[in-house]
C-alpha cells in the first residue's frame, strides 16, 4: 500500500468522523456546556427578567462527589484477580503497582474527576494511556577545574553514557616566578584551569494517563465500542517546534500548512464562555498545525488480513509522519447512560436541560409578575394627568391630576402560589430522572416530618441510581483502562523498579505479571449509610469470633485471622481511611501455625490476646463511626430547622404582601 493510498483512506475516514461528530453531536455538547454555565437561551426580551436556572450544574455537581467517593475511598481503585492459586501474591503485587502508577505517577484523582465530569456533561468521557519515552536534560557547570580534576571529569564522562561534554574552555594561568632558579635565568611555570559544561541525559520512561477533550476524539460512525472500531483518531494541535523535538523531519514539519478547525471549534469556544475570554489569533512564533494520531486496520502488506496500525498525519495535506503496527487502541471511554448498540450514550445534562429551560421560563414569569404587581400599569385620561409625575415612581411622590377620576390602576393578577407548585413539580421530575433528591442535598425542609424508614427508602432509591452509574463506569472505561495499564507494564518495563508501599521500599518487576489477569472494581464502598455498613461489618466480626470459639482456634477450617483482618480492613476503609496497615497488620499465618505446633494443643495466649485487641479496636471504630454519623445528622437537622424557619417567615411575609395588594 503506497503512501498516497494511505493518505486517501485516512482522509476519507477523518472526513466521515468529523461529519459524524460535527453535526447534532457537537451541537448537543455545546448546548450542554452553555446550560452548565447558565448562559442565556437567546430568547430573552429586553426589559424583562432574564434569570437562568442552574439545574444542569446543580445535578452534576451533586452526583460527582458520590461517584468520586466510590472510586477513591480506598487506596486501590481496582484489584487484579489471580489466574491460579499460585498467582495470589503476584496479583496483589500487580494491584499495588498499577494503582501506584495511576495515583502517584499520574494525578489519579484529577483524571477521574475530569473523566467523570466529561461523561456526565458531554455524553462520553475519554482518557488516553501510553508508554512515554522521555529524556530529561540537565546542565552542570564546573568552573576553574585543575588539570587533575578535569582529567577525572573526562574519565567519568567516558564511563557514563548519560553524560556529555557540552562545552569546554581552557584558561592559561602564569604562575609566580620560581625563586629556586637563578635570578639571571627567568624560569616560569605555566598551568591551566578549565571551565566545563556537562549535560546529563536521564531517561525517564513511564506510563502516562491523560484526559482527552470530547471534541478531540474521533471514531467511525458505525462503531459500537473502541475495540471494534474500524477507525479511531486523536485530533490535536502541536507546535512546529514540538514536532521537531519529537524526532520528525524538520523540513517536512516546517512545510506543513495550518488548519484552525480545532482551535476555533464551537465546543472549545463554549467551554470558555464562563469568563467571556475569546480564543486569540495565533502569532507566527506559536504556529501550530493539526495532527491526527490515527488507529486504523489496514492490509498494508497485502496478505489479506488487516492489521491494526498507528498512522500519524499532520497539516491540512495530511502528511504521513509515522506508520507502525500496534497491539491495541490506547483510549478508554465511559458514559453514564448507555444506549444499546451505540457508542455515544446520554449525559446527565441531556436528562435535565429541558427542565432547566422550563424552570427558567417559569421563574422569569414569576419575577415579571412580582415586578408588575409592585409597579402597576395605569389607565389615564389623556390631558388630565401629568405623565412625568406618573412615570416617576418614588416613595412619597406626587402625581398632579386635573381630575381624581382621571387615573386608575390596572392590578396584575398575582401568580406566585401556582408557579411555586409548578416549580416543585419540575424539581420532582428532575429527582426521578437523575436520582438526586432534596434529601441527599440536605435542602428539604419537610425531612423532619418524614419517618426514618421513609427517608431510608428515598435515600436507598436515590443511591441505586448513583450506584448504577458507578457500576457502568466501572465495567466499561475504568476496567478497560487498568487492564491495559497492566499490559503496558508487562510490555515495556524491562527492569525492576523500587516504589514505596506502606512505608517500605518494594521492587516491582513487570515481567512477573500476567497481562491477562482479570480486573475487579469494588463499586459500592463509600455509599449508603455508614452506620448501617459498620453495623453489618460488626455483626460479621461477631459471627467470626463465635466461629473461632466453636472451631477451637484461629486456624480454620471456617475462619482464620486473615478473614478477621479482611473484615477490619473493610471497616477502616468504610470509615474513610485509606491505609489499613496503619491500624492493623496482616497476620503471618505460617509463623503462627509454627508457634502453635510447638506448643501442642494448648490454647495460644498470643492469639487470644490478638483477638481481644482486634475486638476492642473494631468496637472503637464502630463507636467513632456512629458518633460521626450522629454529628452529621444533628448538623443536617439543625440546618433543616433553620431553613424551615426562614421559609415560614418568607411565606408569612408573602401572604402579608398579597393581602395588602388585594386591599
Amino acid at each position: 500500500m503506497s503512501k498516497n493510498d494511505i493518505q486517501t483512506i485516512l482522509k476519507q475516514e477523518i472526513d466521515q468522523s468529523l461529519s459524524y461528530m460535527g453535526g447534532e453531536l457537537a451541537h448537543s455538547r455545546k448546548k450542554a456546556m452553555e446550560y452548565y454555565l447558565s448562559k442565556p437561551f437567546g430568547n430573552e426580551v429586553e426589559g424583562r427578567s432574564q434569570v437562568v436556572s442552574s439545574d444542569v450544574a446543580d445535578t452534576i455537581e451533586w452526583i460527582l462527589p458520590s461517584l468520586l467517593k466510590i472510586f477513591t475511598s480506598s487506596d486501590k481503585v481496582v484489584r487484579f484477580d489471580p489466574v491460579g492459586a499460585e498467582d495470589e501474591a503476584v496479583a496483589d503485587q500487580a494491584t499495588d503497582y498499577v494503582n501506584h502508577i495511576f495515583q502517584k505517577d499520574n494525578p489519579g484523582f484529577v483524571i477521574l474527576y475530569t473523566w467523570f465530569k466529561d461523561a456526565l456533561l458531554q455524553k462520553n468521557g475519554f482518557v488516553k494511556y501510553y508508554w512515554q519515552k522521555k529524556k530529561d536534560i540537565s546542565k552542570e557547570t564546573f568552573k576553574a577545574l585543575s588539570e587533575d580534576a578535569y582529567a577525572l571529569l573526562l574519565a567519568e564522562v567516558e564511563a557514563n553514557s548519560d553524560l556529555k561534554i557540552k562545552s569546554r574552555k581552557a584558561n592559561k594561568i602564569k604562575e609566580k616566578e620560581d625563586e629556586s632558579n637563578s635570578k639571571d635565568k627567568e624560569s616560569k611555570n605555566i598551568s591551566a584551569t578549565y571551565d566545563v559544561v556537562v549535560e546529563r541525559h536521564i531517561e525517564k520512561s513511564r506510563i502516562c494517563v491523560k484526559n482527552v477533550s470530547p471534541e478531540e476524539f474521533l471514531i467511525h460512525p458505525d462503531a459500537k465500542t473502541i475495540d471494534d472500531a474500524a477507525f479511531v483518531a486523536h485530533r490535536l494541535e502541536r507546535s512546529i517546534s514540538d514536532l521537531i523535538a519529537s524526532g520528525y523531519d524538520r523540513k517536512t514539519v516546517e512545510a506543513l500548512s495550518d488548519d484552525d478547525g480545532l482551535h476555533f471549534n464551537e465546543e472549545r469556544q463554549a467551554r470558555r464562555l464562563f469568563d467571556d475570554t475569546p480564543l486569540h489569533e495565533r502569532s507566527d512564533n506559536t504556529r501550530k498545525v493539526p495532527v491526527y494520531e490515527c488507529y486504523i486496520r489496514l492490509d498494508e502488506d497485502g496478505d489479506g488480513i488487516a492489521e491494526l496500525r498507528k498512522v500519524t498525519v499532520a497539516g491540512a495535506e495530511l502528511e504521513v509522519l509515522d506508520n507502525e503496527e500496534v497491539d491495541f487502541i490506547p483510549f478508554a471511554s465511559l458514559s453514564p447512560v448507555l444506549i444499546p448498540h451505540q457508542f455515544y450514550g446520554l449525559s446527565i445534562a441531556d436528562l435535565v436541560m429541558d427542565l432547566q429551560l422550563i424552570k427558567s421560563t417559569v421563574m422569569r414569569q414569576v419575577i415579571d409578575n412580582m415586578y408588575l404587581t409592585n409597579n402597576n400599569r395605569h389607565v389615564v385620561v389623556d390631558g388630565q394627568v401629568n405623565l412625568d409625575d406618573l412615570m416617576t415612581s418614588r416613595p412619597g411622590g406626587v402625581v398632579r391630576v386635573k381630575n381624581p377620576a382621571a387615573i386608575q390602576a390596572l392590578n396584575a393578577q398575582s401568580m406566585p402560589e401556582k408557579a411555586f407548585g409548578l416549580l416543585q413539580y419540575i424539581d420532582g421530575v428532575r429527582e426521578e430522572r437523575t436520582g438526586v433528591t432534596k434529601n441527599m442535598q440536605g435542602m428539604d425542609t419537610n425531612t423532619l416530618n418524614k419517618t426514618a424508614s421513609g427517608i431510608n427508602q428515598i435515600m436507598t432509591a436515590a443511591q441505586q441510581r448513583i450506584e448504577l452509574i458507578a457500576r457502568v463506569f466501572a465495567e466499561t472505561g475504568v476496567k478497560d483502562l487498568f487492564s491495559n495499564l497492566l499490559k503496558l507494564v508487562v510490555k515495556y518495563q524491562d527492569q525492576p523498579r523500587m516504589i514505596r508501599l506502606r512505608n517500605e521500599w518494594v521492587p516491582m518487576d513487570g515481567s512477573q505479571f500476567d497481562p491477562d489477569m482479570d480486573v475487579s472494581v469494588s463499586v459500592g464502598l463509600g455509599t449508603g449509610n455508614k452506620d448501617q455498613s459498620l453495623a453489618h461489618l460488626q455483626n460479621i466480626l461477631n459471627i467470626q469470633k463465635e466461629a473461632i470459639s466453636v472451631q477451637g482456634g484461629v486456624f480454620g477450617p471456617l475462619v482464620t485471622l486473615d478473614n478477621i483482618h479482611n473484615t477490619l480492613a473493610k471497616m477502616v476503609e468504610n470509615a474513610g481511611l485509606k491505609n489499613v496497615a496503619e491500624f492493623f497488620q496482616k497476620p503471618n499465618m505460617e509463623q503462627l501455625m509454627a508457634q502453635e505446633n510447638q506448643k501442642g494443643t494448648a490454647p495460644n495466649p498470643q492469639a487470644q490476646a490478638m483477638l481481644e485487641q482486634l475486638r476492642l479496636a473494631s468496637e472503637k471504630i464502630r463507636i467513632d463511626g456512629m458518633k460521626a454519623e450522629t454529628d452529621r445528622l444533628k448538623a443536617e437537622t439543625d440546618a433543616a430547622i433553620k431553613e424551615r424557619e426562614i421559609r415560614l417567615k418568607e411565606e408569612a411575609a408573602r401572604q402579608k404582601t398579597e393581602e395588602a395588594s388585594d386591599v
